[in-house]
């Protein structure tokens, strides 16, 4: 889960303030993480991706793509124990990925 999205509209950047242990080890509760504006880059498994919760509509969800359909992913966290994700709510379609995580 994540709150506070803040835009750099100059660099197509977002910084995403993490809320949740989901992702742990690599992104923990608290982490302030960047990410590069989707507009259709190509996706690969493994990416990590911000995405709007498909049920939860004001939710904003931080996990790594685990399998890619046409126009859809599987998304699922790091930390399972702690994670609602693709395996509770099923693949999203790509216009829910709202970024990219940029290292």
């Amino acid at each position: 889960m994540s709150s506070g999205i803040q835009q750099d509209n100059e660099y197509d950047l977002l910084t995403v303030t993490v809320k949740g242990d989901s992702m742990q080890p690599i992104i923990r509760n608290g982490d302030n993480v960047t990410f590069q504006k989707f507009t259709k880059q190509k996706l690969s498994i493994g990416m990590i991706v911000l995405c709007n919760h498909p049920i939860l509509k004001r939710k904003k969800i931080v996990k790594r793509i685990s399998q890619i359909m046409e126009d859809s992913i599987f998304i699922k966290g790091d930390n399972a124990l702690y994670s609602s994700d693709s395996r509770s709510f099923g693949p999203i379609k790509t216009n829910q990925i709202i970024g990219l995580y940029k290292e």
